[in-house]
Order: C-alpha cells, then sequence, then structure tokens
C-alpha cells in the first residue's frame, strides 16, 4: 500500500488532499475507510476539505461511502456548467454540515458528467444540519439543490451566499421563479421560519404564495428594486410591478386568488402594492379593471389587518424613478385603512417608499390611538411644488401650517420623529384643520430630524415643539435660507433647563448660516455636546472658523463627528480634531470630491496641499509631527494620501519628506489602541482617485499598527492602490486577533497574490470574512 494511504487513516483531515488519484489508489483508500470505518466511527472522516477541478476526480466515490460528518469542498467550474448535482448526489448520509466553497472559472478540458438515465436521489440526508453555499447559484443549478433540500429533515441553517439571511438571491435571477417558489412553499411551508428574498423577478402570484402557504413565517422582505413583470400595449414592451389586482383575479386554474394569509406569526413585512390605476406611459393608461383594483386594496388591507404580531411594516418601492407612480398604496382610512386596528404590536411604520400617500391628519390620530405600541414613523409627508405662493393673497400657501398641525398630532409615546418635505401633489388638494393648543409635553421623545427648508414663520413652530420634548437626546436642524430664520432655535437651543439631555447634534445643511449665529450655538452648547454631524457646503474661511470654534468650545466632550461632504475640510481640520479631543470615539471624514492631506497642519484650502508637507515644521510652527490624543477612538474612517501620486499639473514632491509624512499617519493610527473598524481610502473612483493612496504594505509602515489588538474590521475597498500580498495578510492575523472581516481584499490586489491569500485566509481563519 502507498505510504500516502497513512495519512487518511487518522481521526480529524483537515488538510487539502490532491487531485490526481489513480484507480489504485482509489481502491486502497476504500479498502482503509471500509477497514477503519467500523472501528473508529464517527472519528474518522469527521472533518474533510477537498477540491474538485475535474469530474473525473475519484475522491467523490471515496466520500460518497464514508462515515464524513464535516464536508467542505471546493468546486472549480467552466462557463455554463458546474458539477454541484454530481456532488449533492454523492455526499454521505453521515454528514451534518456541508459548506460548498466556488473557485474560478477554470479552462481546463473536461467531459460533460453522465449520470446514468436510472440514478434516483437517496431517500434523505437524516444528519444534516446546516447547509452554505458561498455564491450565487446558476439556472443549472437550483433544480438539483432543490431535490436535495427537500430531503433534509433535520436542516436548521440553510445560507446562500456565505454570512447572508437565509435564502437570500438564491432564486430570483431568472424568470424560471415559478416552479422554485413552488418547490420552497411545498417543501418547507410547515417550517420555514425565516424569508429575505430579493425579488429580481418574483411576481404577484409568486408573493400570494408564499404568504398563503407558509404558516410560520417570521420575516419577509419582498421591496421591488426595479420593474418585475412584463406586459405589452400597442407593440411596446413595458413593465411593471406586482398588482394588488393579480392577488384577486383568479384565473381558470388558479385557487390562491382571495385566501386569506396564514402567516399570523409574522412580525417584519417589507412589500411592495401597486394600484394598477396608477400605471401610466406615454398617456396610456395601463391599469387592469377598475374593480379588480379596488378590491385588490380591499383585500391587501384586510389580510395585514389580519397580522396581529406585526411589529414592523414597510410598504412601497425601492426606485423613485419611472414606474414610481406604480407603487401607491395611499393609506387612507377612506381606502380601508380601519381594517389594520388589530395591529396592537406595531412599533415601525415606513411609507417612505410609497410615491404619494393620502394621509391627513385624521389618519395621523387614528393611528396614534389605534397602534399604542407605535413609537417609529418615517414617510409621513406631503408633497409640494416649488410654486408655493398662492395666486391670491387670501388663500393660505399650501404648506404653510402644515408643519405646525403635525407636531401637534405626532403620539406623545413617540421615541424618534424624522420629517421631510417632498413636492405638493395637487390630485389630493389640501386639508383645512381648526388651530388647536400644544400638548403640555413629548416626553418620550428622544430624536427628532427635520430634513426639511424651513421657511418664514415655522422656526417659530418648530421652537414651540422642542420645547415641549424634554428628553431629547439628538437633533438634526432643518435647512434655513437666512441666518436670522434659526437664531430664534439656536437660542432656545442654549437653555439647559430645557434641553438637559441633548448630546448629539446634526447641523444640516446650513453653510450660508453666519458666523455669528455659530458663534452663538458653540457658546451656548459649550461642555454639553458629545456628537456633532454636518454635510455642509461651507466656503473655506467658514469652515476653518467654524471646526476652529468648535474645537475650542467642545473639545473637552465630543465623542463622535461626522463629517458628511468635507468640501472645504482642509487637512490642517482635520489635524486640529485628531490631536485637541481627547474623548473622540467616531470619527469618519470620507472625502468625495477635493482631495486633502490629513495630516498637513497650517495649509491653505485653495493650495491642494501636498501631505509630505507635515515634515516641514518651519512653515507650520513645529507642530507638524504632534501626537494624536484620541486613544478612546473606536471607529476611524478617513482618507490618506500620498503625496507621490498627486495630480499631473503639480510639481515632483521630495521622496524624503513624503516617506516621512506616510510612516507619521501609520504611527498615529498605531497608537490608536482601543481601535475596532477603520476604514482607509476616499469614496470616489473618478477623477483624483489616485491621489488616496495609504498602500498598506509593510514596508511603507504598516508594522507600526501592531498594537491594535481590538481591530475587527479593516475596509481598503476606497484605496486606489494596494500594494498588499501574503506577507501583509499574514501578518494582520497574527497581530489582530480579534479580526473578523477584511473589505477590499478581492478588488485590490492581482489575481495571482488574491488566490493565494484567499485561500490561505479560509483555510486558517475561515471566521474571518471576505468581501
Amino acid at each position: 500500500m502507498p505510504d500516502w494511504v497513512s495519512m487518511l487513516a487518522i481521526p480529524h483531515i483537515i488538510e487539502v488532499i490532491s487531485l490526481k488519484l489513480d484507480r489504485d489508489d482509489v481502491k486502497s483508500c476504500m479498502a482503509v475507510n471500509k477497514a477503519w470505518g467500523e472501528l473508529f466511527r464517527p472519528w474518522l472522516w469527521c472533518e474533510f476539505t477537498f477540491e474538485m477541478k475535474s469530474s473525473k476526480n475519484q475522491l467523490i466515490d471515496i466520500v460518497s461511502k464514508s462515515h464524513i460528518t464535516e464536508l467542505t469542498p471546493w468546486l472549480y467550474f467552466r462557463p455554463h456548467r458546474s458539477w454541484m448535482k454530481h456532488l449533492l448526489q454523492n455526499l454521505p448520509k453521515t454528514l451534518k454540515s456541508l459548506f460548498v466553497q466556488w473557485g474560478r472559472v477554470c479552462d481546463f478540458e473536461d467531459p460533460e458528467i453522465v449520470v446514468p438515465q436510472d440514478w434516483h436521489w437517496p431517500d434523505a440526508y437524516p444528519s444534516l444540519e446546516k447547509a452554505d453555499f458561498s455564491t450565487y447559484l446558476s439556472i443549472e443549478e437550483e433544480e438539483p439543490l432543490f431535490e436535495f433540500l427537500k430531503r433534509c429533515p433535520a436542516l436548521k441553517e440553510f445560507s446562500v451566499p456565505k454570512n447572508k439571511p437565509i435564502l437570500n438571491w438564491i432564486a430570483f435571477n431568472t424568470q424560471t421563479t415559478k416552479g422554485f417558489i413552488e418547490a420552497l412553499t411545498k417543501s418547507w411551508f410547515t417550517t420555514l421560519e425565516l424569508l429575505l428574498i430579493e425579488p429580481r423577478c418574483i411576481a404577484s402570484r409568486d408573493i400570494q404564495l408564499i404568504l398563503t402557504s407558509c404558516s410560520r413565517l417570521r420575516t419577509f422582505d419582498c421591496l421591488c428594486p426595479w420593474p418585475v413583470e412584463s406586459f405589452e400595449v400597442k407593440g411596446l414592451c413595458w413593465e411593471k410591478i406586482p398588482g394588488l389586482e393579480a392577488m384577486v383575479k383568479s384565473d381558470s386554474d388558479d385557487e390562491l386568488c382571495m385566501k386569506d394569509w396564514v402567516c399570523l406569526d409574522l412580525e417584519e413585512l417589507q412589500l411592495t402594492f401597486a394600484d394598477g390605476r396608477r400605471v401610466q406611459a406615454e398617456d396610456h393608461i395601463l391599469s387592469s379593471q377598475e374593480e379588480w383594483t379596488i378590491q385588490g386594496i380591499d383585500y391587501a388591507y384586510r389580510q395585514l389587518g389580519r397580522l396581529t404580531k406585526l411589529r414592523e411594516l414597510t410598504i412601497g418601492w425601492l426606485t423613485t424613478k419611472y414606474f414610481a407612480s406604480c407603487a401607491n398604496f395611499d393609506m387612507s382610512l377612506q381606502a380601508g385603512l380601519q381594517h389594520m386596528e388589530k395591529l396592537k404590536s406595531l412599533q415601525t411604520l415606513d411609507i417612505s417608499y410609497i410615491n404619494s400617500v393620502n394621509v391627513g391628519m385624521a389618519e395621523v390620530q387614528w393611528m396614534a390611538n389605534s397602534w399604542p405600541e407605535l413609537k417609529r414613523t418615517s414617510g409621513l409627508k406631503r408633497r409640494f411644488t416649488s410654486n408655493n405662493q398662492s395666486e391670491s393673497s387670501d388663500m393660505e400657501c399650501p404648506r404653510r401650517g402644515w408643519l405646525r398641525r403635525l407636531l401637534q398630532n405626532v403620539p406623545r409615546t413617540l421615541k424618534s420623529l424624522d420629517v421631510r418635505w417632498g413636492g405638493w401633489n395637487e390630485e389630493y388638494g389640501m386639508d383645512y384643520f381648526p388651530i388647536q393648543d400644544w400638548p403640555e409635553t413629548y416626553p418620550c421623545l428622544q430624536s427628532a430630524n427635520f430634513a426639511i427648508d424651513l421657511i418664514d414663520d415655522e422656526q417659530t413652530v418648530l421652537a414651540q415643539f422642542l420645547t415641549r420634548c424634554p428628553s431629547l437626546k439628538k437633533l438634526t436642524l432643518p435647512t434655513v435660507e437666512r441666518s436670522e430664520i434659526l437664531s430664534q432655535v439656536v437660542t432656545l437651543l442654549g437653555s439647559r433647563e430645557s434641553f438637559p439631555s441633548l448630546e448629539v447634534l446634526d447641523l444640516g445643511l446650513n453653510g450660508q448660516v453666519d458666523e455669528h449665529t455659530w458663534e452663538l450655538l458653540l457658546l451656548l452648547m459649550k461642555g454639553r455636546i458629545k456628537g456633532v454631524a454636518f454635510c455642509v457646503p461651507f466656503s473655506a474661511p467658514i469652515t476653518r472658523s467654524f471646526i476652529g470654534r468648535m474645537i475650542q468650545y467642545w473639545s473637552e466632550t465630543l465623542e463622535t463627528i461626522h463629517i458628511g461632504q468635507p468640501l472645504s475640510v482642509a487637512g490642517s481640520d482635520i489635524h486640529l480634531i485628531l490631536t485637541t479631543c481627547p474623548k473622540l470615539k467616531r470619527f469618519v471624514c470620507m472625502h468625495n470630491r477635493v482631495v486633502w492631506p490629513l495630516v498637513r497642519p497650517g495649509d491653505t484650502p485653495d493650495a491642494f496641499p501636498r501631505q509630505e508637507a507635515i515634515t516641514n515644521n518651519g512653515n507650520n510652527g513645529g507642530a507638524a509631527m504632534e501626537n494624536w490624543i484620541c486613544l478612546e477612538l473606536e471607529e476611524l474612517k478617513l482618507m490618506f494620501r500620498d503625496g507621490r501620486r498627486a495630480r499631473v499639473d503639480e510639481p515632483v514632491l521630495q521622496e524624503g519628506p513624503t516617506i516621512m509624512a506616510i510612516r507619521y499617519a501609520y504611527q498615529q493610527v498605531g497608537r490608536l489602541t482601543r481601535l475596532k473598524d477603520l476604514v482607509i481610502g476616499w469614496r470616489t473612483t473618478k477623477a483624483f482617485a489616485n491621489c488616496a493612496n495609504l498602500d498598506m504594505s509593510l514596508k511603507s509602515g504598516l508594522g507600526y499598527m501592531s498594537d491594535l489588538k481590538a481591530m475587527r474590521m479593516i475596509d481598503i475597498n476606497h484605496i486606489y492602490e494596494v500594494k498588499l500580498g501574503m506577507e501583509e495578510v499574514q501578518w494582520m492575523v497574527e497581530n489582530w486577533p480579534s479580526l473578523r472581516e477584511i473589505r477590499g481584499l478581492e478588488y485590490q490586489i492581482d489575481n495571482v497574490k488574491e488566490d493565494e491569500c484567499i485561500e490561505w485566509l479560509r483555510t486558517t481563519r475561515p471566521d474571518i470574512i471576505i468581501q
């Protein structure tokens, strides 16, 4: 017997075994397996990993006749051909865990697998508890997969791809979904508890089939991201989302119409409802008969009303472009909202994806009275055109007064409020309500987001509302046209008696506010603010002044800083923050247009400064190499720029100072021993993307980050060019014991290094997620 056979006769096999076995070798393996099988069962073949690059691979015969409990095959395939069926048909019945990995497309010649016509699937795989397929499935692989799944009565975990929810992206990529959905519901309708799907081509009948078959369904996510059903009008092909009428309009052989949903344990539902009356294209009405649409709306409301355990409900359509008018479930009492009165457990309602919401104050009051557990709503908004001025001076502007009516009627139990404006939709006209008194307080409100443009007189309404929110912790300021509009709110915020709990302040889009107003805000909120965010197109002088004064007043308390669009943020601004905020735990400043260096203090905002200038102590008062003091930082998202990759029209930079600047950046990050999440790079891939480069090589200074023992995620996906190889990957694994996720590895290195690094990671640290 060859020497290598003894290697197979060990309790745990974890190494990758050669693929080149002749018939004598296979016979020897089978003989050893048979002899040891009775004596050492179930220890022999407990864990087994192998690569399947050829249909002639004889190891699969050994696998099928062994007592393996954990199997990790690597499948290599040619275009339009794989060996999924061949593998699944030959799995051992003792298998408890299956993890199918995918290699790259191979160019080797291999004849197509021929399965005997009289071959039959095994009755069952009784021990299989976990099956994980790490990539998307092709059309050819869907059928054998479900034939396999129907024979797994003990299956508890099923994932496609790895680290995604159950059944996510598994079948909804072709027009052959119908049979797939039927196989799913027929096989798992009594046991399925979680179903998250991406409905690329799912039809209304499929949705109805799931909701009327899966009695143990807990979560159902089916928001259509684009049109999914086709139909023709005058020779042109149009597309639309699943319509309500399709749930009630019966075909000759369809028993699903008007059938009650059986998923009464449903807790989370995200679904698209389309009113066919609003499907339009080139002024031609593309709708079903009116009676079917009305019945469909009433049927949908009644079925939703039966889901008494529902906690989260999202209705609408993800797109806001063409056909958005189709996604209309108007949420009015007249249409049938009252049928949902029994949803006493409802905590979250999101109707922000509906194109036109026909919700008035009567509906808002009904929701507050009928759903006592309601804590969060999103999408309670009205649509206004840009022409807010009425023709008659006697008439009230359509928007005028609506904010007051909304805020006066929000539930007192509300914890989070998100107000957004769209455009006025004249189809629904306008509502008139009498003037009401303000409630005494809104004691539960902790977060308020006003993503609106504040107009004249509304600042008083906002101030009246905010004074009644004693528990407010987070506030997003509305956008204003003039500083004086915001001054009243700013003065109010400075009252410790009114806002004793306010900790997080989002300044919104208020770059045009004058320095005096910001100075007043910063001074009044001194010693109180722990988190600040702004997405402001400030001019450079205002930005420099604002950030400097913000640090002066708030540096001792700030724990979170989020800069959304740092169009005028310079390197010295960032350097000032990192060297003066000792309690900072989260800092986000990902550039999206203009590149500024991270570590140069004293630069000018109009000079496109270079990073190597950090070593020029003469121009910066000796502060260039100052250490960062934010040693409690846990999340850092920043752009590091390598000056050697500057723009073509810039002068050539000196090599020495640039290298010193890069190593300085490594050294400072390396001092952040509590850092857990690190994102390096630049969000854009367009102009100047090649400037955003910190190459993450040991040669350039990666070794300075060896003390980041708490590091759990690193994202290098936004770096233009990464000099990362096996040595660096091994270094990360060795020095960062808490590492659980690496993003960007598959896209940032060449194919040879990619295969080598990823294969090593999956073998050595399978717990690390690679994206």
